[in-house]
């Protein structure tokens, strides 16, 4: 293992006991509205100051970028971290036990490196480029689904952020009638942990951020899958655009079609 997934690892782990703690008695939880209509726990600055900490620590001159503070640590170095310490922060507040500390390294804006910890079932989604995908050790692979019609997909959305583009009941009525089931978990990362783990057949969103997606696109790649932009622009890929399709090799270029299909041009 390299060192630095067995460092993100053992960073994720000590981080971990804060949610664990926290869930336990949610009322005490202090919350806050983001401007962008999304929600700020306490836990998820404590978990992000124990990552920083640790890789920072380690690395040193390494940068590090985070869903609540930005940029921890900026000196234009070729490698960035990039954590999200609660993905699915509103989960987490509803005590909805579907939530995961992700962290990513990106070395030269390629993405090497990445572990999601979903704390609840205690399963350690990890991945290094070229190494394959884990979970909890056991090599995974993404679904065999050759049919969309018997497929179980994921919408990630931002319906309750001022990022949500309205295209998300365009891409649900995409899917609709066409594949066996739709999921919608609230979660982005685990959502392409179970791509890439076979537990669902693909896994699609819009406008979501770096942090969302960064070592969720690592682990399906390395699983076999394949990680797209979702929308035709050949400006962007989905880890700057956040629009993106994770899918089975089988199912990738039926879904492209009809998603893109699905969004109108002229709202892009």
């Amino acid at each position: 293992m390299h060192h630095y997934l067995s460092t993100a690892i053992r960073a994720v782990r000590q981080a971990s006991y804060a949610i664990i703690r926290d869930s336990r008695d949610l009322n005490q939880l202090k919350i806050k509205k983001k401007p962008d209509g999304t929600f700020l726990t306490s836990t998820d600055l404590e978990v992000e100051k124990h990552l920083v900490s640790i890789l920072h620590d380690a690395y040193p001159e390494h940068d590090i970028f985070s869903e609540e503070s930005g940029w921890s640590y900026r000196r234009d170095s070729p490698f960035v971290w990039q954590i999200d310490p609660i993905d699915g922060t509103h989960n987490f507040i509803h005590g909805v036990p579907h939530y995961a500390i992700s962290v990513a390294l990106m070395e030269m804006g390629i993405v090497t490196h990445s572990v999601v910890y979903d704390p609840n079932l205690n399963e350690m989604f990890t991945a290094s480029r070229g190494s394959g995908a884990f979970l909890n050790d056991r090599r995974i692979r993404v679904s065999t689904c050759a049919h969309i019609s018997q497929s179980c997909i994921s919408l990630c959305t931002h319906t309750a952020s001022k990022y949500g583009t309205g295209h998300d009941i365009s891409l649900l009525k995409a899917l609709d009638g066409r594949v066996h089931g739709v999921r919608i978990t609230g979660s982005a990362a685990l959502s392409l942990c179970y791509v890439a783990s076979g537990r669902f057949d693909a896994c699609c969103g819009e406008n979501l951020k770096i942090f969302d997606i960064a070592a969720g696109s690592l682990l399906v790649t390395e699983a076999g899958g394949i990680a797209s932009e979702l929308i035709q622009n050949k400006k962007q890929n989905y880890l700057e655009s956040g629009n993106i399709l994770a899918s089975s090799p089988k199912l990738a270029t039926i879904l492209l079609k009809i998603l893109r299909e699905s969004i109108e041009p002229t709202k892009l």
